[in-house]
């Protein structure tokens, strides 16, 4: 199926012996593409942010810009996404409330990792001298959040790097203000300061994306949708989640993108948090489901069915200075060996992302 800035998704299964039986998921990349060279620039991002346990990783991949013609092949997390939890919210499920806490810690990790490297405690000059290129995801939603089973718990993976840029990118823009001025991401998912970008805005989608988790909604409204959901500015989290975690997301939420708190301060704050208030909230008795099982005139109800999808400008974690240059190795161009169509399996997503 088609879907964002791609030319398909699809599920695969691997007959190569090494992993045989396995189940990926292939991006294919269009002719569209090619032409505006996003398939080297997405493959040199998952190079990048390979190792980190948090992002979806890619088992393999190959272009050939002749034809052209180009994939890329990604873990398959078979929990669905972020966008199931919400819509089952909608329906009246629940999220134990440490299972959220514990989504956003993973997803603050994966964004600080993006944004500072494998060190983020180092300063930005620092960051900067290591030769570590700043990406800026640009697309987050809860579309894109991949769940999987880890160590017998739920856990949350950042998905979809096709709008993605990195400060080697935007360095090598002309000009300043088409360097962190792009198009992308989602309607009622952009920051308030749209069409500007930078480490701040990854920030507030992440925020959005814990509300919908939290409370049902799937489309925000905003300033570019209008239409939207309302949310509670003053206890985003809903009613049925602790005061602390509304704060943690309020601080996601500030307008002012100067204001508005960074991966990693953000990262801190919510271990930090947690902690604090751990031993006051409900235990988690189904750490390996998604929603919390609940009695229904007697009889026990498990969670709805889920569908795997598939130095700066700002000085905010933003557009980069555009004297760096970078010294990444660039995509490897290999075609795969064994990945066979897993017909009849194709993604089910919500039409803007994978």
């Amino acid at each position: 199926m088609d879907g964002g800035l791609n030319g398909g998704i699809s599920k695969v299964r691997c007959d190569n012996p090494s992993a045989k039986g396995m189940v990926f998921i292939e991006k294919r990349f269009g002719k569209r593409l090619f032409e505006y060279g996003i398939p080297s620039k997405e493959i040199q991002i998952l190079h990048q942010i390979q190792d980190h346990d948090y992002i979806t990783k890619m088992v393999d991949h190959f272009r050939d810009k002749s034809i052209p013609e180009g994939a890329v092949y990604m873990e398959y997390c078979d929990v669905g996404s972020m966008a199931d939890v919400a819509q089952g919210v909608a329906k009246g499920a629940y999220v134990n409330e440490r299972k959220i806490w514990h989504w956003f810690d993973e997803l603050a990790s994966a964004l600080t990792y993006c944004h500072r490297g494998p060190q983020p405690e180092m300063n930005d000059e620092q960051i900067f001298q290591s030769g570590w290129s700043r990406i800026y995801h640009r697309d987050i939603k809860p579309g894109n959040i991949l769940l999987t089973i880890a160590n017998g718990q739920v856990v949350a993976k950042l998905a979809d790097f096709g709008y993605a840029v990195t400060e080697d990118s935007l360095a090598a823009c002309p000009n300043r203000e088409e360097a962190i001025v792009q198009p992308g991401g989602t309607p009622g998912f952009f920051a308030p300061e749209f069409p500007f970008f930078s480490g701040a805005s990854d920030i507030w989608q992440l925020g959005l994306s814990m509300i919908c988790a939290c409370t049902g909604i799937k489309s925000p409204r905003s300033k570019e949708n209008p239409n939207g959901q309302m949310w509670n500015k003053g206890r985003p989290a809903g009613a049925r989640y602790s005061v602390e975690l509304s704060g943690v997301i309020k601080m996601c939420l500030e307008e002012h993108y100067a204001r508005r708190v960074q991966a990693y301060p953000l990262l801190v704050f919510i271990n930090s948090c947690y902690q604090t208030i751990r031993n006051k909230l409900p235990i988690d008795r189904w750490p390996a489901m998604v929603f919390d099982r609940s009695e229904d005139h007697g009889k026990a109800v498990s969670p709805p069915e889920h569908r795997r999808p598939r130095h700066h400008y700002t000085g905010l974690e933003g557009a980069v200075n555009p004297a760096y240059g970078g010294n990444y190795p660039g995509p490897q161009l290999r075609v795969p060996g064994g990945m066979m169509p897993f017909y009849g399996a194709g993604y089910h997503g919500d039409g803007n992302g994978w």
